[in-house]
């Protein structure tokens, strides 16, 4: 379901004014003081709207597959920049409602003059410009409590006049969204199984996203290492408690991670945990299926007998 709310902007523009002095006082009598208003202050104003993640439902397979990552509505959307080649205007909500700093419609545009708007919702060091071809240069960070759900939006070929200097920005989620949830089955039902740590492996972490082709392109591992390709989604060693295992599923406390679609394979899951108090590790495949954008996942890990 789309969400949408308008976001206007209203200034009050003060009248300047100045007296006229002339030689004598019968003639600043006859012509008093003359009142001069200042050009037509065009406001820049906002729309906004997000699309939500499509459901993918939900995968399970034998023996496996910041605060808590948080999805982001309409409603909680905190903030985003919005961007007119080089120009930048950042929006702020603060309570109901945004703080912008009285933005203008850019002054070297006439009211008929057709142009594009950005808008984005990570760092803005990511967003270049790129002479028209504008993309982000997207990496994502190894603990998922530093990781945030990427969103983006355009809107194209808007003049002041189509709208009075409404912008709507309809944002996307352009990352894939997975959760875990973890339990043990039946035939190992008596066994106490106690995890220590989870960790999500190569998988890429840095890449392109092109907005106006709507694609991630140069998908890679940050500094070409592989081995630092890694996801934690769980560990004793940040703090948790080391989780025991029931037949009930559990969501593993990472929730959302906010990873690069991809349709890699070869992604896989680590495991530090014990049986009954004997020490042990596996590494078993999540398959090869693809991770899309805008798509949320959730991937149920069943622990049977494999991992005895």
């Amino acid at each position: 379901m789309l969400k949408s709310f308008s976001l206007c902007f209203l200034v009050s523009l003060p009248l300047l004014f100045s007296s006229c002095s002339s030689s004598s006082d019968d003639e600043e009598n006859e012509t008093g003081n003359v009142s001069v208003t200042s050009p037509e202050k065009r406001l820049l104003k906002v729309e906004v709207i997000e699309d939500s993640f499509t459901r993918a439902g939900t995968r399970a397979g034998e023996d496996g597959t910041r605060a808590p990552g948080d999805i982001i509505y309409t409603e909680t959307l905190s903030s985003f920049t919005m961007s007119y080649q080089t120009d930048k205007y950042s929006f702020t909500k603060t309570g109901t409602g945004w703080t912008p700093e009285a933005y203008t419609w850019p002054t070297s545009l006439s009211n008929d003059e057709k142009i594009d708007f950005y808008a984005y919702n990570c760092p803005d060091s990511w967003y270049q410009y790129n002479n028209g071809n504008p993309y982000i240069s997207f990496s994502t960070e190894e603990a998922a409590s530093y990781q945030n759900d990427f969103l983006v939006a355009v809107h194209r070929g808007i003049s002041y006049n189509d709208r009075n200097g409404v912008v709507t920005q309809h944002f996307h989620h352009v990352g894939t969204a997975v959760m875990f949830n973890i339990h043990k089955t039946n035939a190992v039902a008596d066994k106490t199984i106690v995890v220590k740590k989870i960790v999500l492996k190569n998988v890429y972490n840095q890449g392109d996203y092109y907005i106006n082709s709507e694609e991630w392109t140069n998908l890679a591992y940050k500094d070409n290492k592989q081995s630092d390709a890694i996801f934690t989604l769980y560990s004793i060693q940040s703090g948790a408690d080391a989780l025991t295992l029931t037949t009930d599923y559990q969501t593993l406390p990472c929730n959302w991670l906010f990873l690069i679609p991809q349709s890699k394979t070869g992604k896989t899951l680590y495991f530090e945990y014990t049986v009954d108090g004997v020490d042990k590790t596996k590494e078993i495949s999540i398959g090869d299926e693809e991770w899309e954008l805008g798509y949320a996942y959730t991937i149920n890990i069943n622990v049977g007998t494999s991992f005895l």
